[in-house]
């Protein structure tokens, strides 16, 4: 899969379009392809999840992915910081995070 912003993520199982049924059928390869699509982001998805390392994930996992674990993430946070009354701990958390991307960020992210 390749993004406009050139971004690629190799599917997680191959797919042979000229394989038994398939042949010349377009409709089923193509439900096969996005049903690939489905399960590789979603593998990567619960992969970007478990990683505990900011900095690995960014690096490590496509941006959409990142930065939907980074909102589950967030939320969950914030969350936890309102039912425990933690919010200034998350809140000194979180701006560490920042300044840590800040820091990937100007050190030049993805060289």
């Amino acid at each position: 899969m390749n993004s406009p912003e050139r971004e690629q993520v190799k599917f997680s199982r191959e797919i042979d379009v000229n394989h038994g049924e398939k042949k010349g059928q377009v409709e089923i390869w193509l439900l096969e392809i996005e049903d690939t699509m489905r399960f590789t982001l979603k593998q990567l998805s619960k992969d970007c999840f478990l990683e505990t390392d900011r900095t690995k994930r960014i690096n490590d996992y496509p941006a959409m992915t990142v930065l939907s674990i980074n909102m589950i993430n967030w939320s969950k946070g914030v969350e936890n910081a309102l039912d425990n009354e933690k919010l200034e701990d998350e809140s000194k958390k979180l701006e560490l995070e920042l300044q840590g991307l800040v820091q990937m960020v100007r050190g030049g992210l993805g060289e």
